[in-house]
């Protein structure tokens, strides 16, 4: 598959002479190369394994040690339909969608499922049932869930219960106390983020309709009162290419007033325009910057003019995702869906069809998330005694099964101990006889 991966990679990818738009004096090449070397400071470990051998295998040369990263730290998601992950839940049993969700993505967001509209159409009437499944589906796995969104600012009645839309003043205030004091329970200890209310840059919906300026920040105050765990995000489009400064304001505004931001969300809908590597690198270092607030790309897409390129979609997906990921302030990336039958832009979709079937674009992720952002590989010993030896190697952190082969790659042992790694470590491996 690793094959198949990087072949399908190398095609669609690495030839493309249209590919995104690198900062002024320097090559794609070199951008290549600073970039990766910065993915390896940010994101790897130095890990070294001393491994203790009994008598019987001390006689053997040129052993190595196999490594497999089989769970990667750094989250990589996607939104999620909860209905159709509830529905694998309920049968015991993954269909497409939920398999290549599975297979390709280590944290999630309900597209809409959590937005205030669709959780209660009516007052105090909950539709917590595809909601409460998915949970489970995506806690059986260990993902990690960001909550989107408590509240949305922009004026439109979609966005919000029509029993909510027509309230005003004294009315309006109660109630987001009512959502904030039944969802934020609701979901307490179950999800990691909340948006907290969304697209504040393009909306003031709910300073208009209580008649209170300081409502945002008060949003913040509250929910941190009612949950103090999940991390509390600012969350607007058009801030990575356009609007960088208006946004970085618009959060010190914030922050002076007193809403306790601690993430800042960058959702990241791109194209058709070539993504501009330099300026999307230089709106992160602004943000980071001025804030060092943790940052995540919180609904990634691309989509060209030209519906059907997922060659072009491939190549920026694969820039965009290797800067955000070489960036020390970014805490994750997460795709806007994957699926073109549960996707606000089909085009956009890294996969397509009943039967969830990889585009150009795709592959070219797929091979990011199992391969280009994984340590899988076998090591020599860099020392050896009578009975020791010793390995040294930088990986990605994460979770890690060991275990030792000969020299034709054959197991000789595996260690039954899965080891996390979070940052320069040592490790002591006795073989069990």
């Amino acid at each position: 598959m690793k094959q198949v991966l990087s072949a399908l990679l190398f095609l669609s990818v690495v030839s493309l002479a249209w590919s995104s738009i690198f900062p002024e004096g320097e090559t794609e090449e070199q951008w290549n190369q600073r970039i990766q070397a910065k993915i390896d400071k940010n994101r790897k470990s130095n890990v070294q394994v001393k491994v203790t051998l009994p008598e019987h295998l001390q006689g053997l040369k040129n052993l190595k040690l196999q490594v497999n990263n089989t769970k990667a730290s750094f989250p990589l998601g996607t939104a999620l339909v909860a209905d159709r992950i509830s529905e694998c839940w309920n049968n015991g049993g993954d269909n497409a969608y939920c398999s290549f969700a599975r297979e390709n993505f280590n944290f999630a967001v309900t597209e809409n499922a959590m937005k205030w509209r669709l959780w209660e159409p009516e007052y105090d009437n909950f539709n917590s049932y595809g909601v409460e499944n998915m949970l489970k589906w995506l806690e059986a796995k260990g993902w990690g869930v960001r909550a989107h969104c408590l509240f949305w600012d922009v004026d439109d009645n979609l966005n919000f219960p029509d029993w909510v839309y027509g309230l005003r003043g004294q009315e309006m205030i109660d109630a987001i106390h009512h959502r904030i004091d039944t969802a934020v329970p609701y979901f307490k200890g179950r999800v990691q983020h909340w948006d907290v209310n969304n697209e504040m840059l393009h909306g003031n919906f709910f300073a208009e309709t209580t008649y209170d300026p300081d409502i945002r920040v008060k949003m913040f105050q509250w929910l941190e009162q009612q949950d103090s765990q999940p991390s509390r995000f600012v969350n607007d489009y058009d801030v990575v290419l356009y609007e960088t400064d208006e946004y970085i304001n618009h959060i010190r505004d914030l922050l002076n007033k007193g809403a306790s931001i601690n993430g800042i969300g960058f959702q990241s809908h791109l194209g058709p325009d070539q993504i501009d590597l330099g300026k999307a690198e230089d709106a992160f270092n602004k943000m980071w910057n001025e804030f060092h607030l943790p940052m995540w790309i919180t609904e990634f897409d691309w989509q060209g003019s030209h519906g059907g390129d997922h060659a072009q979609h491939a190549s920026e997906l694969v820039n965009f995702y290797n800067l955000a990921m070489s960036h020390e302030g970014m805490g994750g990336i997460m795709m806007w869906g994957f699926w073109d039958q549960a996707h606000w832009r089909p085009d956009a979709a890294i996969a397509y069809g009943d039967d969830v079937t990889p585009n150009e674009a795709g592959y070219a992720y797929m091979d990011l998330y199992q391969n280009s952002y994984r340590t899988n590989d076998a090591f020599s010993a860099s020392m050896r005694t009578a009975n020791e030896l010793e390995f040294n190697f930088r990986g990605f952190r994460g979770e890690y099964e060991l275990s030792l082969v000969n020299e034709h790659g054959r197991s000789v042992h595996k260690f039954d101990e899965t080891f996390t790694i979070e940052e320069d470590v040592e490790i002591q491996c006795n073989v069990e006889i």
